[in-house]
């Protein structure tokens, strides 16, 4: 893989977070408190394995150590609505559909690799990727990744 590696901040980006941090403060309760991290990456050339990638974002990251599966738009979906919803399943499904437009217009998921990164409970705290959920999701020309990250102190 190249070492044109850059991380990008757009006003698309920019729009993305500012949703997610209103969707944290809004769904958040007394006991559960959401903290979301996006970040974009463009580079030059292709990559064999998508933890090339996660090394390149997250030097610290203990990638051996973690699961990787490959997924479709339908899982984003899924681990999106079950990871937010786990506390109040009767506010994110409304919440939820306003990502779709902001994730979409950082970076097309709907043709796309999507990955979602599992990891064992406080392996990969210390300068890697740390969250109750982790997905890479990777351009079809592999010129492009956007890694959304969310955690709770749940």
């Amino acid at each position: 893989m190249t070492n044109n590696f850059i991380e990008i901040e757009t006003p698309k980006t920019h729009k993305l977070r500012e949703y997610l941090e209103t969707l944290s403060g809004t769904i958040r309760t007394g006991e559960v408190f959401w903290e979301f991290e996006t970040r974009l990456f463009e580079y030059d050339g292709s990559f064999r394995d998508v933890k090339d990638v996660i090394r390149f974002a997250y030097p610290e990251a203990k990638v051996d150590l973690a699961e990787i599966r490959e997924g479709s738009p339908d899982d984003l979906r899924i681990t999106l609505e079950s990871e937010l919803g786990r506390f109040l399943p009767h506010l994110i499904s409304t919440y939820i559909e306003g990502v779709w437009a902001l994730l979409k217009n950082c970076i097309d998921y709907e043709d796309a690799r999507i990955f979602e990164y599992f990891t064992r409970e406080h392996i990969d705290l210390v300068g890697g990727i740390a969250g109750s959920f982790a997905i890479i999701i990777c351009s079809v020309n592999l010129h492009r990744c956007l890694f959304l990250i969310g955690s709770t102190d749940a």
